[in-house]
């Protein structure tokens, strides 16, 4: 993408480890003869930018370009701004931070770069002004500081221009990113959150979240105000930081003039549900309230029931996924890290994909997960690549968090049926998928995927160590390698890739056959005799049909015997409530479901959470963090387990995809537990059901160019196109 000549252009600044070079502003003033008829203006930045001209923002977006495969390339905006231009003198300005390029990014500095840059292209009426040597910078705001980690420092004395000073740009040499149009979900406001007054000058917004403060107050001049941030209060009712690792998460705000002050940081965001304000002098909050900020990926998905507690879960999830949508998947959004785990992803995508559109903001990602794999095909476990946390020196495949080249663009063509994002990514499935067939071929059991040099295993599993989950690796590691290996082989039947889908097809049944052989006891059990490995085992289909029952009964007993507390972590949770359904067991799925002791989903929801959590047992029954728990992994806003959510729409309303697209639907409820109604959508697929007077009644509607099949807890089955159905039937 060409600017018309645009030039990158720079500061003589450098920023340091402490990230202490604040935002500079890069300015240009242009005339023009008339107020033009039509004018574009194309940018990119690297760092985080907010474009003005004449003093009003061009984007209401947040932190763009965006973040990307910088190593490659950054997206360029482009904005209509003809009103914002006038006859005579217009001036152009482009303030840029940090941001993800130079702040703080999992636990360092300068990662891609020390320096700001910016490049502009500005075409009104055909003249064309951009970027070059006749630009001038200063880094005299009031922006003094932005970091996403650490916060924001405005300071509104130095507001008056007179008292900056300007020096030329220079322009940027060397290896430079490809600039590409946008084509992410931009990160916008979603809404705005008011508090409540909790304790001293500690305020509620009722809701943990992704966002940041804007504040109005009347205060003397020179007075300074600093937020900090938390999701949670301590035993003494302040605020409980010490899961933000290093992060400090505040705002440093300088009053400037007597009177009426207004704060709104735009290069920074925080994960909280409370904010601890002070002064240096007395002030009078006006108004303040949290602009709550995600991808601008419009919801699709809804449910509730007669379950109070579940509702609350229901939309815990979807909080979850609002606040790790801010440019990529993230794992948190609160502590030094906001990485785009890929395991976490993986695992939740198909749940987020039904919740929201989220076709365009995981396409760019996926885009970078191509870019950022290897040429042996594995991938980093975060994406952008943060080799702070990569488990290993070895390009080797991870299983869940590897997985995710397979498990999320193929959620995605379920959901939303484009082939062509499929096409995108085949070769990049491809890729993993025999990255993985590799590893299991070169055991001693080829095919048995049990001989890696590290796995994550069944991450977080609760009441168990680190090194406890690791080692349950070598157990389930052949589930998820089956699951890759059968989504390339539907996803070739889908491109009409004969040969690959014959190959992966056999591969499949060799990997089955292996299974079978050595880890089928005699007695009906696996070797590996935990939740999770039955649980894998019987979702992705690597048990064998005739020996499914015994499985699902072992699985069962574990559940029962554990009375019905969750004992799964990221390998098993995502699916244990379909393993338990879908074999026999639907009541002990709902037990499971419903059960409101720790570890639990309700559990969770009884504590007070709002959002979903990394640990299940974070918190006492009171909400109180509970004595013992390793303060620096505890976070509660983590969507992973939030994958709960696909049973919601699969099983309890029923609602899954025949055919990618939902071109051709099921509506398949299975009611059970103490819920007497349930209802929701994807899309305009409506589906309500309700039982009362000892009938079960089901409404569906089905959208103009659909196709629903319908069955009836009684098996009673219907084919219905185009309109709205209602059906009774006693309940048996």
């Amino acid at each position: 993408m060409e600017l018309y000549g645009a030039k990158w252009i720079g500061s003589h600044k450098k920023n340091d480890s402490s990230n202490s070079l604040p935002p500079e502003l890069f300015r240009k003033t242009i005339i023009l003869n008339d107020s033009p008829k039509k004018a574009e203006w194309q940018i990119s930045a690297l760092g985080i930018y907010e474009a003005r001209i004449n003093g009003k923002r061009v984007s209401g977006a947040y932190f763009l370009p965006g973040y990307t495969h910088y190593e490659s390339y950054v997206q360029a905006q482009t904005y209509d701004v003809t009103p914002l231009l006038k006859k005579g003198e217009n001036t152009l300005d482009i303030l840029c931070a940090n941001g993800w390029w130079s702040g703080g990014s999992g636990r360092k500095n300068n990662r891609y770069g020390n320096r700001h840059g910016v490049i502009a292209a500005l075409c009104a009426d055909g003249a064309v002004t951009v970027t070059d040597e006749s630009w001038i910078v200063t880094a005299d705001t009031p922006l003094r500081f932005a970091d996403f980690y650490d916060g924001e420092a405005i300071d509104l004395t130095r507001s008056d221009e007179t008292g900056w000073q300007f020096s030329r740009v220079t322009l940027l040499t060397g290896k430079l990113p490809e600039l590409k149009p946008h084509f992410g979900a931009y990160v916008r406001e979603q809404g705005r959150l008011a508090p409540t007054l909790k304790s001293g000058m500690i305020y509620d917004f009722g809701q943990n979240h992704a966002g940041v403060v804007h504040l109005m107050v009347e205060a003397e001049r020179g007075t300074v105000i600093t937020i900090r941030h938390a999701e949670i209060l301590d035993r003494d009712g302040g605020l409980f930081t010490k899961n933000l690792r290093r992060a400090k998460a505040t705002l440093t705000l300088t009053c400037g003039r007597d009177g009426l002050n207004e704060f709104s940081p735009r290069f920074t965001f925080m994960g909280f549900r409370y904010a601890e304000l002070t002064a240096t002098r007395p002030v009078k909050v006006q108004t303040i309230e949290s602009v709550v900020l995600s991808g601008d990926c419009p919801v699709t998905g809804d449910f509730s029931c007669s379950n109070k507690l579940l509702n609350r879960l229901y939309r815990n999830t979807q909080w979850g996924q609002t606040s790790n949508f801010i440019d990529i998947p993230t794992d948190c959004p609160q502590r030094d890290e906001r990485m785009g785990w890929t395991g976490d992803i993986a695992v939740f995508a198909e749940t987020a994909s039904m919740n929201r559109n989220i076709h365009d903001f995981m396409r760019k990602w996926l885009y970078d997960l191509r870019l950022y794999q290897r040429k042996n095909g594995t991938l980093p476990v975060t994406i952008p690549e943060n080799r702070t946390y990569e488990p290993t020196p070895f390009q080797i495949p991870v299983a869940i968090w590897g997985d995710a080249a397979t498990m999320v663009p193929w959620a995605l063509y379920r959901t939303y049926g484009d082939t062509e994002l499929l096409r995108e990514q085949y070769t990049s499935m491809k890729a993993y998928a025999d990255a993985e067939l590799r590893v299991a071929r070169g055991g001693k059991r080829p095919y048995l995927w049990d001989n890696n040099r590290f796995q994550y295993g069944d991450w977080c599993a609760p009441g168990e160590s680190f090194g406890a989950w690791k080692r349950k690796g070598k157990y389930i590691s052949t589930a998820f390698l089956l699951n890759s290996v059968n989504i390339v082989r539907k996803a070739a039947e889908v491109l009409g890739k004969a040969d690959d889908a014959a190959f992966y097809g056999e591969e499949a049944q060799k990997i089955r056959a292996v299974f079978r052989k050595y880890c089928l006891t005699a007695d009906g059990r696996l070797t590996g005799d935990f939740q999770s490995n039955y649980v894998t085992a019987l979702y992705f289909g690597l048990a064998p049909e005739e020996g499914r029952p015994a499985l699902a009964k072992r699985l069962v007993e574990l559940v029962r015997e554990n009375g019905y507390k969750i004992a799964t972590g990221f390998a098993g949770t995502p699916y244990i409530l379909f393993a338990l359904a879908d074999n026999g067991y639907a009541e002990d799925a709902y037990q499971l479901l419903l059960n409101e002791d720790c570890p639990g989903w309700l559990y969770t929801v009884k504590a007070g959470a709002t959002t979903m959590w990394e640990r299940w047992d974070a918190l006492d029954a009171d909400g109180a963090i509970r004595a013992g728990t390793i303060p620096d992994m505890v976070s509660f806003n983590h969507y992973a387990y939030g994958a709960v959510g696909a049973f919601f729409y699969r099983r309890i309303l029923g609602l899954e995809p025949l055919e990618a697209g939902y071109r051709r639907f099921a509506v398949r409820p299975v009611p059970g537990g103490d819920l007497t109604h349930a209802e929701g959508r994807i899309g305009e697929i409506k589906v309500a059901w309700r039982v009362e007077n000892g009938c079960f009644k089901l409404d569906v509607t089905v959208p103009a160019g659909k196709q629903g099949v319908i069955r009836l807890p009684s098996g009673k089955e219907e084919t219905a196109g185009a309109g709205e159905y209602h059906f009774t039937e006693a309940t048996q």
